[in-house]
């Protein structure tokens, strides 16, 4: 059974007094859960670096995972008690997204009624919850995978759970909204090719005890996405290797 431990918060110093005011404002909800709130800062190495951290320090507690989650996302009072419903149908061994981004897969998943989408290609890393084995492989492998520190979470992850054969398995609607699309801290834009970098599906609202989650990881909707993101990332002398996974 997963047992979240910890919220960890990716914070950079432009925006810390926001990530200070995030974590006050989940920890009026996970005191009740006994579960911890700490801010990862960026030490001006990257978000890989960041990251990798966040997904590897040493937490409180004897928890089997970890959330991670930007500094520029919604975490509004009610939604940990959901997440934490819903993890409690979730497979162990997966990754669990709660952020859903504004694509085909996504409103398709949503448009049809189905609430988990299995994809190893076709997330954001907004606000996920990590079994903490699995983090600490998936950083050490990437490392080797690739030394590239310009390659964000994503493109990382997406090659890891492709050379592993793992999927990803991300909640429809999601429950938590990208505020901060227009405000990068890498200068992206906030739309890219007239789609916004938010959650068009995004519902805080959702009634998670009026669904069937057994049914829903047992049958999720399969995302059609499937770029080689291996052959992308990883260096040409362990491509060999590690298409063997």
């Amino acid at each position: 059974m997963i047992k979240l431990s910890e919220i960890i918060i990716l914070n950079v110093p432009k925006r810390e007094r926001e990530g200070k005011y995030l974590k006050k404002l989940i920890e009026t909800s996970s005191k009740e859960f006994g579960i911890n709130v700490s801010i990862s800062m960026d030490r001006g190495l990257g978000l890989w670096d960041n990251y990798s951290h966040a997904l590897t320090k040493d937490i409180k507690g004897q928890g089997t995972h970890r959330m991670v989650i930007h500094d520029d996302v919604t975490f509004d009072r009610n939604i940990l008690s959901k997440i934490l419903y819903i993890l409690n149908f979730a497979p162990e061994q997966n990754i669990i997204s709660f952020y859903n981004p504004t694509n085909g897969d996504y409103t398709d998943c949503f448009a049809k009624g189905k609430h988990v989408i299995s994809t190893r290609t076709n997330f954001w890393l907004q606000a996920s919850v990590y079994p903490n084995e699995l983090a600490k492989d998936f950083v050490e492998t990437s490392n080797k995978m690739t030394d590239d520190q310009s390659r964000y979470d994503d493109s990382r992850l997406k090659a890891y759970l492709q050379a592993k054969g793992i999927d990803l398995y991300a909640i429809v609607p999601g429950l938590i909204q990208h505020f901060g699309a227009y405000r990068s801290t890498f200068k992206n834009p906030g739309s890219v090719g007239g789609i916004q970098r938010n959650s068009s599906t995004y519902d805080n609202q959702l009634d998670v005890k009026s669904i069937d989650w057994d049914r829903e990881f047992k049958e999720p909707y399969l995302a059609k996405s499937s770029k080689d993101w291996v052959k992308e990332i990883v260096n040409k002398e362990f491509l060999d290797e590690y298409k063997k996974l």
